[in-house]
């Protein structure tokens, strides 16, 4: 028999392995279903997660990668109502703003700009509510927008508060479609404003839009719009020199900061510096949450399809006892049954496994088409999901194995 030639008994044990689950299709079926819920329900979420992570990474790079984001309070440390105690944290002023300009020397610029909400309207035709956003002529630079078409806007233009905008990509395919909108008046609120340039488009941050925005002066925005509904509050960016001086650069600002927030030692910072680094820690640990229960529910899975391989292997151990019998009358040793039966719970289960893993990428596909959500699947979670299907069968087919081998081949060969 060639299971019995030298050294190409590790390719007949496959052989027989296969044929082995070949020959009972529906009880091999039934039996690695547990295995191949498990594998698809960790394929599909990897390749969901890490399709948003690719994505997130992609949309916060739009949004300037070493960018820093001065805020009251970081993102995400709180769930419902804001605490009194970071609603009544200070607002930031001009002051602060200078004091960063002339005190942090690893940046390369500090932008300060304001916000509101209003409608636009152009040739009859009015929009949702957008938001418009007062920017200073450090703007752009800082938060590393670009304009597409037109031109941007120009220092004097914005110290002089001319009406004057940039428009993103949403905001042209709603009001101007067909029409270059380049030169038209837009209409803001009751005033206005000149299109000078078109922003390139930068897609969306979890869902929300980043192209449906006008840019003003914000001199323009203080004296169209006038203050008060948040709108005298102010916002600071700033960007350093190089990626590099990123750390340094909050420590300086930081230090800025606190002395003109006049913060004695023992006071804790009532303020916050937020970079990309932030806010992508901030989503790993939500779509964390959600993968560590889709795992711990994988796992139940797998643990159930373990032990139905396991039972199945014993009952396949009871029905080949005649055929263990006659191996070992022919020359088969213990370690040659042992691999034979490990490998047939292995192969089980591998099948099991490459089942699920294409099962899980096409559901992400799926999901891909039907919703806005993407997917990628990475190399290293195939190895994983193939390598845990596998380890699975090496595991829960250890007893039957050695069952199989330790049977006495004269009392099997009498076995009926």
């Amino acid at each position: 028999m060639r299971f019995l030639a030298g050294g190409g008994w590790e390719r007949e044990v496959v052989r027989l392995a296969w044929g082995s689950l070949t020959a009972h299709k529906l009880r091999g079926a039934l039996t690695i279903l547990g295995i191949v819920i498990g594998i698809t329900s960790v394929v599909g979420m990897v390749s969901l997660v890490e399709g948003l992570n690719r994505s997130i990474q992609a949309q916060l790079d739009a949004l300037g990668s070493d960018t820093i984001r001065v805020r009251r309070f970081d993102p995400g440390v709180f769930v419902g109502e804001i605490p009194d105690s970071l609603r009544k944290r200070p607002e930031f002023t001009d002051r602060d703003a200078e004091s960063l300009r002339e005190t942090a020397t690893s940046l390369r610029a500090v932008s300060v700009y304001t916000l509101t909400r209003q409608r636009l309207e152009y040739a009859g035709e009015q929009s949702r509510l957008s938001t418009i956003i007062g920017i200073d002529e450090y703007y752009l630079s800082v938060t590393s927008m670009a304009v597409a078409t037109g031109r941007a806007l120009t220092a004097p233009e914005i110290r002089g508060g001319a009406r004057m905008a940039l428009i993103g990509p949403d905001i042209v395919d709603e009001l101007f479609p067909g029409v270059d909108p380049v030169g038209q008046r837009l209409q803001l609120g009751n005033q206005k404003f000149e299109v000078a340039g078109i922003l390139v488009k930068r897609g969306k941050l979890v869902g929300q839009s980043l192209d449906d925005q006008v840019l003003i002066p914000r001199t323009a925005l203080d004296r169209y719009f006038g203050a008060g509904g948040g709108r005298d509050r102010l916002y600071i960016s700033a960007r350093p020199q190089s990626p590099e001086l990123l750390d340094r650069a909050m420590e300086e600002m930081t230090e800025s900061l606190r002395r003109t927030r006049r913060l004695r030692p023992q006071d804790a910072n009532d303020f916050s510096l937020v970079t990309q680094g932030n806010l992508l820690s901030l989503y790993n640990q939500i779509t964390g949450a959600f993968f560590v229960v889709m795992v711990a529910i994988a796992s139940v899975a797998l643990l159930v399809g373990g032990v139905g391989v396991m039972n199945i292997m014993l009952v396949s151990v009871t029905e080949r006892t005649r055929e263990i019998g006659i191996r070992k009358a022919l020359g088969a040793t213990h370690r040659q049954i042992l691999s034979q039966f490990l490998t047939e719970a292995m192969v089980l289960t591998g099948a099991g496994g490459v089942l699920g893993i294409l099962l899980g990428v096409g559901i992400g596909k799926l999901v891909e088409v039907l919703t806005p959500l993407p997917s990628f699947v990475p190399i290293w979670a195939y190895v994983v999901a193939f390598v845990v299907s596998v380890g699975v069968g090496l595991f829960f087919g250890i007893w039957p194995a050695v069952r199989a081998s330790r049977l006495d081949p004269v009392d099997a060969l009498r076995y009926e």
